[in-house]
């Protein structure tokens, strides 16, 4: 989930008050762990990923029950490792959309 602030304008006068985010989307189907925008484009680019490892327990379970003649298929590890670029504007009379 990318989630935005604006950071520029100046917090509530309650000291108790949390910040409000002014967008938020699901971007990746897995953690997004780095983001980037462009300096003078609203571009916004986003990494997304993590190392997975296979569940170790499972590995023996067909050499215990004679199929230890065929090589094992690999575990399917799945995720969503990923760079992706949003683009950032706004389409006119329209305010903080995303595409």
């Amino acid at each position: 989930r990318i989630t935005v602030w604006d950071t520029s304008q100046p917090p509530p006068a309650d000291p108790s008050a949390v910040l409000q985010p002014v967008l938020q989307f699901q971007a990746v189907g897995d953690c997004v762990n780095g983001i980037s925008l462009h300096p003078s484009l609203p571009l916004l680019a986003t990494s997304s990923g993590q190392r997975q490892f296979p569940d170790l327990l499972d590995s023996g379970e067909d050499e215990a029950e004679g199929g230890g003649d065929r090589p094992a298929a690999p575990p399917q590890v799945r995720g969503d490792n990923a760079l992706r670029l949003w683009w950032c504007s706004a389409p006119s009379g329209v305010e903080g959309a995303v595409s």
